[in-house]
This record gives C-alpha cells, structure tokens and sequence, in this order.
C-alpha cells in the first residue's frame, strides 16, 4: 500500500461518505431536496464535532446544544 493510501478508510465507508456528501451539499433549495437530505447534512454535522472531539465528551456536547437550541430560542 502506498503512503498516500495509508490513512484511506476501507471497506464500503468510503462509498458511504461519498453518497452522504454528495447528497448534503446539493444546494439548499426546493427543487435540490432529494431525500435524505437533511439526514445527510446532520450526519455530516456530527461528523465533524467527532472528528475534533473525545466520543466521551462528544454526546454531552452535542445533547446540550440540541438542547438549547429546543429549548432556549
């Protein structure tokens, strides 16, 4: 395997992501709203706070600010 690869994840993940992408970054418009999409946008979302944060301190994070964001707007 080469060094560029080294880091690549394996498996069906990478088909994965590139569904999940592809889909979340359609434009936000009504004709662009395939389904799923919001899903996709919301996985990506929690994506990248766990690709900066501990598992362990990633769902308290994330449960407060749906919280707030339920409760306190």
């Amino acid at each position: 395997m080469s060094d560029a690869l080294a880091g690549k994840p394996g498996g069906g993940r990478d088909v994965v992501m590139a569904a999940v992408f592809n889909r979340a970054l359609l434009p936000d418009h009504a004709t662009c709203r395939p389904p799923f999409s919001g899903l996709a946008r919301w996985l990506l979302y929690v994506r990248s706070h766990y690709l900066r944060m501990p598992f362990h301190l990633l769902i308290p994070h994330l449960t407060r600010k749906a919280w707030r964001q339920r409760f306190q707007e």
